[in-house]
C-alpha cells in the first residue's frame, strides 16, 4: 500500500522588489554631541520595532571605533558594523566603520572607502540620497546633534520621494547646526526630542501604508480610488487654483499616503473630511505635490556644457542692444535661475554691460517665489561654490548667504501656471528641469508646444536627466542627448492653441519689447516687387529639415509633390510621386553629402496623364546659432518646343536656376 504524499510545503512569501520591503528602513545622522542623542532614542525603542537602522556618525579617519559596541550597551536589537554587501533586516541596527561612506541599493548596504583624508565629507547625505533613491516614499531620515550642515541635501532628497524626515529640537540638542539647517530648508516634518523620535518611528513602522501587515502595492492603494482623488483635486483647486488631475496618479498617491501617515489617519475617506475642515492641510498637501528638489548648479555636467556650447551660441547671434531672453519655469527657490545667471556673467566678461539677459523664473507655488525673491539662503549652499564665487556673487549676512544685486535684477521672479498661462516669447533659453517626469502624456504634450511657441528659431531647450522631447521631434532637433539638451525646430504653420487651452494675461509679468523701426514706402514697395518677381518666375519648392520633413512650401508645388492615402505625413519621400522619388532622393542625400548644390533630371514624371521633365535642385541651406541644417528643393518643368521636343540644355534660360540659386546661398 501507497504511502500518501506529504502535503507541499507553502512558500515564504517573498516580495519580488526590495522597494516594497516589509519594514521601513531608517537613516540616522550625527555629529557633534550626537552619540548621546542616540544612545538616548535608542533607549526608548523596543526590542521588535518593525525597522531597521542605519545610523552615520561623524568619525575620525584611520582610527578604530568603538561605536558599535557602546550602542549595543543601549539596545536588546542586534548592532553590527556594516560590511560590504550585507543585507539589512528587519529590528537590526548598522553602524558605519571609519574612513568609509555608506550607500543603499537592492536593500544592501555598500561602502565606498574614502582615499583621501582631506576631503570634505557628506557621509549623512550620501546614505540618505541613496536611501531615497532605493526606498523612494518608504525611506524615513533623522537627524540629530551635529555642526554645519550634513544631511540637508540628502533630507531634500527623501522628502522629494515622498519619504518622512525628523529633526532634533533645539532644546535637546547638543550642537543644532545640522538638524537647524533640516528646519530651515523646509525638510523637518517632525521637531522632536530623540525619546519623541523614537516613540513616532514605532508608530509609522506599524501605520498600514508602511508596516508588513498593511502591505499595499501602490496600484491598489485606497489613495487612487477615481473618486476620492477627484475629492482631492476638487479641494485644492478651489483652494489653490491649480488642477493635479493630468499629475501621475503613482506620484499623487504616494504624496496623499505620506500625509495620512504623518496625520495618523488610515481611512481615505477620513482624510478627505480632514482635508475640508482644516485650511492649514490644503496647504500642506498642496506644497508636498509640489516637489522642490533644486540646488546651485545642480547636474553640474549640464552647466559645464551651458558654458561650453549653448551662450557662445547664444551670443554669437545677438548684438549691441540686442536682449538675451531666457525662461525658467518650476523655478522652486531660485538655485537653479541664479546658477544661469552666474553662467552668463562668467562667460560674457567685459560684454555684459553691452548686452542685457533677462531671466524669467516662474513657479506656482507663490512660497517657492517669495524664498526666490529674497535671494538669501543658508550655509548648506558653500559646498556648491569656490571661495572666489561665493565672494563674487553672494553678500555674508549672519548664518545665511544674500544674492549680489547684480544677479537679482537679471532675474524676474513671479507665480506662473505653465500649463494655463500663457509662455513668454522670444526666448533664447528654457532650462526647465525634473518638471515633466511627473505630468501625464496630456499636459506634457502642453507643456511642449508652449515651448517651442515660445523659443526663437534655433533656441534650445534644457530638460531633467530622465526627461527628454524625443517623442515631439516635429518640434525639436536633439543637440545633447547625455545631457538633454534640445534645439527648436523650424514650423511654417506656427504654434496653435489646443482645444479646451485658455489662456490668461499675466500683468505682472510684461514686459514690453521697444517698437519696431518703420520702414519707408520705397522699401515696401522694393520687398512687394520683389515678391511678384519670385512668385511668377522664380521656381517652385520646400523646405525641409535634416529629418527630410518640409517645414515650408514655396510656389504651385501640386504636380510635383502630392498626399498619398493613409495617415498624413510631411516626409518628403512620402510626397514624391514614382516618377520623381529615385532623383529626388539621389539629389537630397548627395546634396548632403558634399554640402553644394546639386541638380538632377526627373525624365518619368506624370502629372494629369501627361509626361513631364523637371529639373530638381537641392540647394544646402543653414539656420540658427547652430547651423541647424536644411534643404531648399526647388522644382522648374524643363520646356518643349514645338513639336514636343525638349529644348537642349544650352539653350535653357538662366534665370530660373543658377542666378537665382547662387542668390540664395549668399
Amino acid at each position: 500500500m501507497k504511502k500518501p504524499r506529504a502535503a507541499p510545503k507553502k512558500k515564504k512569501n517573498i516580495p519580488a522588489n526590495h522597494k516594497t520591503a516589509f519594514f521601513p528602513i531608517v537613516g540616522i545622522g550625527a555629529s557633534a554631541g550626537g552619540l548621546e542623542a542616540y544612545q538616548e532614542l535608542l533607549r526608548n525603542l523596543s526590542a521588535r520595532p518593525g525597522m531597521a537602522i542605519v545610523f552615520i556618525m561623524h568619525l575620525t579617519p584611520g582610527h578604530k571605533s568603538m561605536l558599535t559596541e557602546l550602542l549595543a550597551r543601549q539596545t536588546k536589537m542586534p548592532v553590527r558594523e556594516i560590511r560590504n554587501g550585507m543585507r539589512i533586516e528587519i529590528n537590526n541596527v548598522y553602524v558605519i566603520p571609519p574612513s568609509t561612506n555608506v550607500s543603499i541599493a537592492g536593500g544592501r548596504l555598500k561602502l565606498n572607502k574614502i582615499r583621501d583624508a582631506g576631503l570634505r565629507r557628506m557621509p549623512i547625505d550620501w546614505l540618505f540620497r541613496s536611501l531615497a533613491e532605493d526606498q523612494g516614499n518608504r525611506s524615513i531620515g533623522v537627524i540629530l546633534s551635529g555642526t554645519a550642515t550634513d544631511g540637508t541635501l540628502g533630507a531634500e532628497a527623501i522628502k522629494a520621494e515622498g519619504g518622512i524626515t525628523f529633526a532634533q529640537d533645539e532644546k535637546s540638542a547638543k550642537y543644532s547646526g545640522m538638524p537647524q539647517s533640516v528646519i530651515a530648508a523646509g525638510c523637518a516634518d517632525f521637531v522632536l526630542s530623540p525619546k519623541k523620535i523614537a516613540r513616532e518611528l514605532e508608530r509609522i513602522a506599524k501605520h498600514p501604508f508602511i508596516s508588513s501587515a498593511g502591505l499595499v502595492k501602490p496600484e491598489k492603494s485606497v489613495v487612487t480610488e477615481d473618486k476620492g482623488l477627484k475629492s482631492i483635486f476638487d479641494i485644492l483647486q478651489l483652494a489653490k487654483g491649480v488642477d493635479f488631475t493630468h499629475y501621475k496618479t503613482n506620484t499623487i498617491s504616494r504624496r496623499i499616503s505620506r500625509r495620512m501617515v504623518l496625520l495618523k489617519l488610515e481611512n481615505l475617506r477620513g482624510y478627505i473630511k480632514f482635508l475640508r475642515e482644516n485650511k492649514d492641510e490644503v496647504e500642506n498637501l498642496y506644497e508636498d505635490l509640489l516637489i522642490k528638489v533644486t540646488s546651485f548648479f545642480r547636474d553640474q555636467k549640464v552647466f559645464n556644457t551651458l558654458r561650453k556650447r549653448i551662450i557662445p551660441a547664444i551670443l554669437k547671434n545677438k548684438t549691441k542692444g540686442q536682449e538675451i531672453r531666457i525662461w525658467v519655469p518650476g523655478c522652486s527657490s531660485g538655485e537653479e535661475a541664479y546658477s544661469i545667471a552666474m553662467c552668463f556673467i562668467e562667460a560674457m566678461g567685459s560684454k555684459r554691460s553691452l548686452i542685457p539677459v533677462r531671466i524669467f523664473a516662474t513657479d506656482v507655488s507663490e512660497s517657492n517665489i517669495d524664498k526666490a525673491r529674497r535671494g538669501s539662503y543658508d550655509k548648506s549652499i558653500l559646498r556648491d561654490f569656490t571661495p572666489e564665487r561665493l565672494k563674487r556673487f553672494f553678500t555674508k549676512t549672519g548664518g545665511s548667504y544674500k544674492i549680489s544685486k547684480m544677479l537679482r535684477e537679471m532675474c524676474v521672479f513671479s507665480k506662473q501656471n505653465v500649463f494655463s498661462d500663457p509662455p513668454f516669447s522670444n526666448l533664447d533659453l528654457i532650462s526647465c528641469r525634473n518638471l515633466l517626469i511627473y505630468m501625464q502624456p496630456v499636459l506634457q504634450k502642453r507643456i511642449f508646444n508652449n515651448f517651442h511657441y515660445g523659443l526663437r528659431p534655433g533656441g534650445f531647450l534644457v530638460l531633467g536627466t530622465s526627461e527628454s522631447a524625443g517623442g515631439y521631434s516635429n518640434l525639436f532637433k536633439t543637440l545633447d542627448r547625455q545631457h538633454r539638451i534640445f534645439v527648436k525646430k523650424y514650423l511654417s504653420g506656427g504654434y496653435r492653441l489646443e482645444s479646451g487651452q485658455k489662456y490668461y494675461p499675466l500683468k505682472q509679468l510684461e514686459i514690453k519689447e521697444p517698437p519696431a523701426i518703420r520702414k519707408g514706402k520705397e522699401s515696401d514697395m522694393a520687398r512687394l516687387v520683389e515678391q511678384v518677381v519670385l512668385g511668377e518666375y522664380a521656381p517652385c519648392g520646400v523646405l525641409i529639415d535634416g529629418d527630410m520633413e518640409v517645414v515650408q512650401f514655396r510656389g504651385h508645388t501640386g504636380c510635383y509633390l502630392e498626399s498619398a492615402a493613409g495617415k498624413p505625413s510631411l516626409n518628403i519621400f512620402k510626397l514624391a510621386p514614382r516618377g520623381l522619388f529615385q532623383p529626388l532622393r539621389t539629389a537630397i542625400y548627395k546634396a548632403r553629402g558634399t554640402k553644394h548644390t546639386v541638380k538632377i533630371e526627373a525624365e518619368d514624371l506624370k502629372y494629369n496623364g501627361r509626361k513631364m521633365r523637371v529639373n530638381i535642385t537641392v540647394v544646402p541651406v543653414k539656420s540658427g546659432p547652430l547651423k541647424e541644417e536644411f534643404f531648399l528643393v526647388l522644382f522648374d518643368e524643363i520646356p518643349r518646343v514645338a513639336g514636343g521636343e525638349i529644348l537642349p540644355k544650352a539653350r535653357r534660360k538662366s534665370a530660373k536656376d543658377e542666378n537665382y540659386v547662387e542668390s540664395l546661398q549668399k
